[in-house]
This record gives structure tokens, C-alpha cells and sequence, in this order.
């Protein structure tokens, strides 16, 4: 809340304000949560003018009463669900992509993680028209992977690769720095509407992959590592809630005892995505995971997601997909 000023309303004048102040009472929630016959014993300020004072003040920032119908409808008007583009990963989300919201894709190299952010993208602008910007950390962004699975999509072709890879914007990122540079570049955009495409119609950010930027930075002598991690966390949450856009991160896993898995970077991180989903490598015939080279048809393996987080879902539910021309089905 505010301090108590001059100009607040017309009763606050000079005089009063010094005496308030010396009684303790320096900015709104005081004025308001202090009984007006205490406050007019202790300042010596009349109490018509104590009690003109809160009634001005409580106009000027109580909240609108709203009851919960209309705060529902509120809520969805501004929330929006964007599909993956495969039927059992939707499912296994409720629906998708939820606006406001922060989901990291977890899994180790060759997973399918950035197949399925590409596959997403693609989803979004098709489907939807809307934006997509990119943060691409590790060069996997494949420009002609998109135009294959768009022409593997629509059978005849009848939206142009150029209107697509329009809404699909790149940016090419190598260091903790310019990310955070290009996030705040891109909040500032919003902000200040300079540019007319994503303040209008920006409904999807991907970072792929938000740990090769932030892991070189943490452990041994780097100790401001976790504070660039925790801003990258907040622009994240800021773009997601303030601007009703859904955020798509991946994340890496570290090896434990008994070759047991973890997301990267820690339980600090893991309060960070309101969904975590993780994607599992396809199984060979003795039903262990191996790494295996990753072409873009490998509809012969199922892989497998697992929910391990999530605000409104049961977790620890699985779903199985697969990696085709067409993208993630």
C-alpha cells in the first residue's frame, strides 16, 4: 500500500500528516486498520476529519466485491487451452496448454523433448494462428523438420509454409544472459505494444532447453548461479500470468544411485512449472531404456509420458506416443 501523501484526499493536509506520523501511522493500511476514535485521541486531529480520511481511502483501494460466478467467468475468459497436437498427451494435460500456467517437458537426450516442443509450435500456429516464440538453446530448432510435418499435416497443402513459419518466431540463445535478455525483451514488447504481432496475438513461449543455460552457472565457486535462476523463473511466471500466455520449458535429467532419474537443477527449481510431464526413451526388446538415434519416423516404439506434477491432475498418470513425420500422435 502507499504512503499517507498530500493530495490523498482533501482532509490530508500537511498539519495532519506530521501528526500522524507521529503516532506511527505513515502509509494506507494504518490509517485503515486503526480505529478512527484511536487515531483522533492519539494524533489530536478531529475525528470527522479521521473518519472523512478512511472513507475516501477505502474507496480509493478497497477491492470491486465480485462474487464467485462472475469470478469464474473472469478467470476463463482470460484462460485459454492449446493442444499439443496428439490426443493422448492432451489428455494426459486436461486438455493441453494452459495459459497463465508454466510446463516443463523433462527428459534425458533423445527423449523426444524438443520433437515435441516443434510439434507444439506447429499445433499453435495451425491451428490457432496465433504466436509462438522460440527460445532455442542448443541449435535443435529444425526449420525444415516444421515444414515437413506441416506438409505431412495437410493433404493438400492449403496453408503456406511462409504464413506459418511467420507465427513462429526463433531465437537462437547460447548463455544465461541473453536469455534472460531476450525474455526481457520480449516483456518489454508487450509492455510498450512496439510490436503489433506478439502484443496482439502471443499465446506460446518455449525455452528448449532452460538447463543448458542455467546448469553451467551453478555449483562450485558460481554463487550468483541461483539468483540468474530464480529471475529466469519470475520473467517465466510474469509472462505466463500478467500476459494470459502459456509457457512450454524443457528440462534435462541427472543420473542418481541405481541409474534412477531427476530433473535438473534441483528442488528449488521444481516449484518453479505449475506441470511437469516426463518424456521416457523407447524400450528395447529386453524392456530396458537405451539410447537410441531419433529419426522422424519411429512410429515402430512407443514412448512413454509420465505426469509427475500438477495443480489440478492426478499425477504419476502415464500415456504412450509417438514420433512421426506428422510430429508427436
Amino acid at each position: 500500500m502507499p504512503r499517507l501523501r498530500i493530495g490523498l484526499c482533501p482532509t490530508l493536509t500537511q498539519i495532519v500528516l506530521e501528526k500522524l506520523s507521529r503516532i506511527g501511522v505513515h502509509d494506507v493500511v494504518d490509517i485503515l486498520t486503526t480505529d478512527a476514535v484511536e487515531v483522533s485521541q492519539k494524533a489530536k486531529v478531529s475525528y470527522k476529519d479521521v473518519l472523512s480520511i478512511q472513507r475516501v481511502l477505502l474507496a480509493q483501494y478497497s477491492a470491486f466485491p465480485m462474487n464467485a460466478a462472475d469470478f469464474y467467468v473472469d478467470v476463463m475468459s482470460s484462460v485459454a487451452i492449446l493442444s499439443t497436437g496428439s490426443s493422448n498427451i492432451d489428455q494426459l494435460l486436461d486438455g493441453g496448454l494452459y495459459t497463465a500456467e508454466v510446463t516443463e517437458v523433462v527428459g534425458p537426450v533423445a527423449s523426444g523433448k524438443t520433437q515435441l516442443c516443434l510439434s507444439i509450435a506447429l499445433s499453435v500456429a495451425m491451428e490457432t494462428r496465433q504466436t509462438v516464440v522460440y527460445f532455442d538453446t542448443g541449435s535443435s530448432f529444425d526449420s525444415g523438420r516444421l515444414q515437413d510435418m506441416m506438409e505431412a499435416r495437410q493433404k493438400p497443402l492449403t496453408q503456406t509454409v511462409e504464413m506459418i513459419g511467420s507465427l513462429i518466431r526463433c531465437c537462437k540463445v547460447y548463455s544465461v544472459f541473453e536469455l534472460l535478455s531476450g525474455l526481457e525483451t520480449l516483456k518489454a514488447s508487450l509492455d510498450d505494444q512496439t510490436d503489433k504481432l506478439c502484443s496482439t496475438s502471443l499465446k506460446l513461449v518455449i525455452v528448449d532447453c532452460v538447463a543448458a543455460v542455467i546448469s553451467p552457472v551453478l555449483g562450485g565457486f558460481q554463487t550468483d548461479g541461483h539468483a540468474y535462476m530464480m529471475h529466469i523463473s519470475r520473467v517465466l511466471k510474469t509472462l505466463a500470468v500478467e500476459y494470459s500466455v502459456a509457457v512450454l520449458i524443457t528440462n534435462n535429467v541427472v543420473y542418481g544411485d541405481g541409474g534412477a532419474t531427476r530433473p535438473a537443477m534441483g528442488k528449488t527449481w521444481s516449484h518453479v512449472p505449475n506441470t511437469r510431464v516426463e518424456l521416457l526413451k523407447p524400450l528395447d526388446s529386453v524392456g530396458e531404456l537405451t539410447p537410441r538415434p531419433q529419426s522422424h519416423t519411429d512410429s515402430d516404439h512407443q514412448r512413454h509420458a509420465i505426469l509427475l506434477k500438477s495443480d489440478r491432475l492426478q499425477t504419476n498418470v502415464s500415456t504412450t506416443f509417438v514420433i512421426s513425420d506428422y510430429g508427436v500422435q
